[in-house]
């Protein structure tokens, strides 16, 4: 039976954790302040150290970035894109939290790489963000591989589990930790833990097979309306 890679939720999986964290005591207005830790402007760019268990001495210097807007079912969605790794994201933000809806990376099987389809759209990060939040979701996952529709119901539980100061090279960020279990009905599921950072977004992912820490970013500040640039010196090495 084909298996989906469940690394597929949430962009890349893969990088060097570098300092540490501090507890951060909760904010007032969850609700308006929730935005803020996934901005989505046309433009906003990533930059990320990585690390795969496969090949623990080979770092990745990954890019990551908010090409354009698309269409789908009359709704807009970033397409995110990072070049290097070969992984595309269709991801929209409303008032209840951030949705994906098409993927595209790499995967075991055959060592192909090609478009995930979701529905419904997949809500891996809820809002308002707290600590102690929970939620999950069934979705469909379709691709066609070699012309053969393959599909497979996708489960995947998330919990919001603390709020910390991560230490990074670009700084100190304040960010919610989410630990998400994904995997496909009536497989084993697969534990993660993502970052989502103030005025950055996705920051940091840990699993068994890799991990990944943001180094730098450029991103619209949509609150005050001016770019925040913590690119870093070398950026012209991400990609």
């Amino acid at each position: 039976m084909v298996r989906f890679n469940l690394c597929i939720l949430l962009f890349l999986a893969s990088g060097l954790v570098n300092g540490g964290d501090e507890p951060v005591s909760d904010k007032d207005e969850p609700f308006v302040l929730s935005t803020r830790y996934y901005p989505l402007t046309i433009g906003n760019e990533y930059y990320y150290k990585g690390f795969k268990a496969k090949a623990p001495n080979r770092e990745l210097l990954v890019k990551a970035e908010l090409k354009n807007v698309q269409v789908v079912d009359d709704e807009d969605y970033f397409y995110l894109f990072s070049r290097s790794e070969n992984i595309r994201y269709l991801v929209r933000r409303d008032g209840a939290g951030v949705y994906m809806r098409i993927l595209k990376r790499e995967f075991p099987l055959f060592g192909l790489s090609f478009n995930v389809h979701l529905q419904p759209e997949l809500l891996f990060l809820r809002f308002p963000l707290a600590i102690g939040e929970k939620w999950s979701q069934q979705v469909t996952a379709s691709a066609r591989i070699l012309f053969i529709p393959i599909r497979r119901t996708i489960e995947a539980s998330y919990h919001v589990v603390d709020r910390v100061l991560l230490h990074t090279e670009a700084g100190d960020i304040d960010a919610f930790v989410v630990n998400a279990s994904l995997g496909v009905v009536g497989e084993p599921m697969a534990s993660k833990t993502f970052w989502y950072g103030e005025n950055v977004g996705y920051i940091k992912a840990s699993a068994p097979e890799d991990s990944m820490t943001i180094v730098g970013y450029r991103v619209f500040d949509e609150q005050n309306g001016l770019w925040i640039d913590k690119s870093p010196s070398d950026s012209g090495r991400y990609k």
